[in-house]
């Protein structure tokens, strides 16, 4: 059974007609749709792509040229009027005084170019990083992609430059409220939590077009920490054997207070959604719609490599045997896909930017945002209904924090963040000289961990309770 119908998400009439199925165009998702997606302005091809490289490689003094073709790319005229009344736009004038020597205008802007006697440089990494930044985007999620080692290294400079033309349209799942409850951890004084790390996936609806393409197979989005709206009864998916340690942490602390814990999920890094299936199947839709016959013949025939019984990115199926890989296949796949990025396919970094909740493109690593609550007093669910993780977790959503929390402040004794040692102890052990991982624990800041604090919390829960004392030192 796929993963939609495991979650109720497919029309009742179409688990009968074919309960394995992958979702495609044909569908009727009556149950799910509300209302048309936005719609993105149709734009201009070669005219859109030259305006946006031009706004990064053009300098500030001839920041008119990059407007004008922008405006041009959504079928604005370059003049007013007719016939003898024709006024041409006195930006086009601005075109006489951008020579460029070489005419070298490229993906990453514009090279050995100059302007009068005045030469200027290319966009640089730094410049780029700077724009995404001010954009609302996370430059890590730009990060290349390694086979064996997954996500890392420095941002690409030919993916910061396309984060922005990603723009991935939405049929929202119907039975997800838009109207969540908003609420702070004041509001939960003196209940128990669990914490646990959380990619940043959205959970919103189909993804049916990317790019201005649309996808001949839309992807289902399944979070996430939104993952808790989907299915009534069922707060969290994960792996069997670490739900089994959520669902310890849980009677353990509901024993001890009496109350059910609280479930606030922290945010993993921006390439953390890498080990979600939709990052593939995002990848593997857009090149189905995009790419030509003959370079799918020939991806199709590197895939086979890895997964013999490969039936073709045209096929549907191949979506559950990516999905149903491990991990080190799967890796391979991205790694695979990610070297088409530019004979019609779509790279990693632009597949985490749409499988993405928008709300996290640029939140901070650690960051609380998402309240459920678990109950210990059901059962552990042995088929979640998610493609990747088959343990589910009983209970409900509560709501969203309005606030921007960070999971250290919670996890305080976790952090090291409690009374130095005394005076007459042996203080050496913790300097930082001594002892570099005490030393930082001891002195971290829980509002900006390091990457290995982070890290220390992957695959394992942990929990506490919200008491008086701790809401203190968090609101002081």
């Amino acid at each position: 059974m796929s993963e939609l119908a495991r979650l109720g998400l497919l029309d009742p009439r179409l688990k009968k007609a074919d309960p394995n199925a992958i979702p495609t165009k044909k569908y009727y998702y009556a149950n799910m749709y509300d209302g048309p997606a936005i719609q993105p302005t149709p734009r201009n091809k070669v005219l859109g792509p030259l305006a946006d490289a031009g706004k990064y490689a053009i300098p500030e003094i001839l920041s008119s040229i990059p407007t004008l073709l922008d405006e041009m790319s959504y079928g604005e005229m370059p003049y007013t009027g007719t016939g003898f009344t024709t006024t041409l736009d006195p930006r086009v004038a601005d075109f006489a005084d951008f020579m460029p020597s070489k005419a070298a205008l490229t993906g990453v802007g514009v090279v050995g170019s100059t302007i009068g006697k005045k030469a200027f440089k290319p966009l640089t990494k730094a410049d780029a990083i700077k724009e995404v930044t001010k954009k609302g985007y996370d430059p890590r999620i730009a990060q290349g992609f390694n086979k064996v080692t997954g996500a890392g290294g420095e941002p690409r400079l030919e993916d910061l430059i396309k984060l922005d033309e990603v723009n991935a349209i939405i049929s929202p799942y119907k039975n997800v409220p838009k109207d969540k409850t908003f609420l702070t951890l004041q509001d939960l004084e003196g209940r128990p939590f669990i914490t646990s790390m959380s990619d940043r996936t959205r959970a919103d609806g189909f993804i049916n077009e990317i790019k201005g393409v649309k996808l001949k197979h839309p992807v289902a989005m399944l979070g996430g920490q939104g993952h808790m709206y989907l299915k009534d009864g069922q707060v969290w998916a994960s792996e069997l054997e670490v739900i089994k340690k959520h669902q310890a942490l849980a009677d353990k602390l509901f024993k001890e207070t009496g109350k059910k814990p609280v479930l606030l999920p922290n945010r993993m890094g921006s390439s953390g959604s890498d080990f979600s299936q939709n990052t593939g199947e995002v990848m593997l839709a857009y090149g189905d719609a995009n790419m030509t016959n003959a370079v799918k013949k020939e991806l199709d025939a590197e895939l086979k490599k890895i997964i013999p019984e490969w039936k073709g990115i045209s096929n549907p199926n191949s979506w559950l045997q990516y999905g149903s890989s491990n991990k080190k296949i799967r890796n391979e796949v991205l790694f695979t896909l990610d070297q088409y990025r530019n004979k019609g396919g779509l790279s990693v970094p632009e597949a985490r930017v749409a499988i993405t909740e928008p709300a996290q493109l640029n939140a901070a690593d650690s960051g609380l945002m998402y309240v459920g609550e678990i109950d210990p007093t059901k059962k552990i669910i042995t088929d979640s209904g998610h493609a990747v993780y088959s343990g589910g977790l009983a209970g409900n959503p509560v709501g969203l924090l309005n606030e921007d929390r960070r999971v250290y402040e919670i996890l305080q004794k976790q952090a090291g963040i409690q009374k130095p040692p005394a005076k007459n102890s042996n203080t050496k052990l913790y300097t930082e000289e001594a002892n570099p991982y005490m030393y930082e624990y001891l002195n971290m800041n829980p509002r900006d961990p390091s990457a290995a604090a982070n890290r220390s919390l992957q695959m394992m829960p942990y929990g506490g309770l919200l008491t008086e004392d701790l809401l203190r030192k968090i609101y002081k």
